[in-house]
This record gives structure tokens, sequence and C-alpha cells, in this order.
């Protein structure tokens, strides 16, 4: 499996256009203390937990205290899998706005950016994963970040992974079993967005939303939002988190 530098290497390169426009000094000085960091762990010879829990608490730190890197103009999620469409055809853009979960995704995404790509690439999927898990399955999370953190999780795991088309073999179960979680948030993520470009009356009717048919049907399952495009909750009514 590949975890050699060149493998974070490669995935940093392919970020680079992607993520950099975004990417101002408060990035840069909050790779350095978490780049710190892991050399210290990793020279003290501390375990993966440690050292996945440390870079935790300096990035939670940060995104309570640091610099404001809101808001970011984000376009329509498109069908090329990019994270981020910075510059729509159609000019149509949506401001995604300062919290402190969407700081934990952006300040996620920077450390892949610029951490030393000699780590290695397991160690950084741990930090990362830990970092947005709960942020990405949050309704109220912008669903273009929440996107974007996806999308770059499916890059690091694919590169702890073979893939042949749509099968993937990993490196371990856990790391398997991540990548097909994150598969699954990102389908729910496009069907989210796809859907709330449509008229919401069109939307309202094809769905039932509302309706008793639709309360049993769909409000009745374990997890609603991951059924019909995920737009329904378990009362029925449209997510107004869109």
């Amino acid at each position: 499996m590949p975890k050699s530098a060149n493998a974070l290497g490669n995935i940093q390169h392919s970020l680079n256009p992607e993520l950099r426009p975004l990417m101002k000094q408060w990035a840069q000085d909050l790779s350095l203390l978490t780049s710190q960091q892991i050399a210290k762990q990793i020279s003290n010879h501390c375990n993966q937990l440690q050292m996945v829990d440390s870079v935790g608490q300096i990035v939670r730190k940060w995104a309570i205290e640091g610099l404001n890197p809101f808001p970011i103009a984000l376009g329509q999620i498109d069908d090329q899998l990019s994270l981020f469409n910075l510059k729509p055809t159609n000019g149509d853009t949506q401001d995604c706005l300062d919290s402190i979960p969407h700081r934990l995704l952006i300040g996620a995404m920077s450390i892949i950016l610029y951490c030393d790509h000699t780590i290695p690439l397991n160690s950084v999927c741990d930090i990362y994963i830990q970092l947005i898990d709960q942020t990405i399955r949050n309704p109220e999370t912008n669903i273009r970040l929440a996107w974007a953190a996806v999308t770059l999780g499916n890059r690091l795991l694919v590169g702890l992974c073979q893939c042949m088309q749509a099968t993937c073999t990993c490196a371990t179960q856990k790391t398997g079993e991540t990548l097909s979680s994150l598969k699954k948030t990102q389908a729910q993520l496009f069907c989210r967005e796809r859907a709330r470009s449509r008229d919401q009356d069109t939307v309202l009717k094809q769905y039932q939303i509302g309706s008793t048919f639709f309360c049993k049907t769909e409000g009745m399952q374990s997890t609603p939002s991951s059924h019909r495009g995920g737009i329904g909750n378990h009362n029925g009514t449209l997510h107004n988190t869109w």
C-alpha cells in the first residue's frame, strides 16, 4: 500500500490550485504549530492516539481564538468532484459564514496542504478524520464547505488503498470502513445540493413532503436525511439549513 512520502506529496500537489487561494497567513501560522507538534510527538515516540489528540487540541483552540478566515464565497458543487467551485460559470455564489465548526473544517484542510510531506500518510489521515468527522454530518454545516472537507478526506484515504473502478482494497479494515462512510456522506451532500437548487414547490410535490405518506415512509427511517436525496427530516419538512 502506498504510505510513502510521495503519496502525501502527490496529494498536496493536486490540492494546491484548489486550496491555496483560500489559505492566507492564518493557514501557514496554524500549520507551523501543528507541524511542530507532530514532529515533537514523533521524536518522543508517542503513539498515534496521542498525536491525533494533541494536534486536535491545537486546531480547536485556533478555531476559537484564531483569525477569522470567513466569509468565503462558494459556487455550487460541480460534477468534477473538485473541492471548491470558486468561480462558477453562472457567477452564482453563496457566502460560507464564520463559525467554530466551519473553522475546524478549513483549519483541518490547511494542515493537509502545508504539513511536512514526509509525515506518514496514515497519521495525517487519522488527524484529519478526527477533526472533520462530526462537523461534516452536522446539518448546520455549510453544504459546500462540508463537501470540500469530505472530498479531501476521500483523496487522503484512497492513498492508503488500491482502487479498481468502484472497489477499493485498503491497508486496514478501519480505513476501508472510513472511506466507505465518507463516500456515502459525499453522495448525500451532492443530493442535498442538487435538491435545494430546484423549485421548492416541485420538490415538495415530488417527495410528498408534509403528507401522511411521506411521514410514514420517510420519517420513520433511522436516518431519514440519507433517503430521497436527504431532503426530509422526521417532521416531514424541508431542511432549512441548505
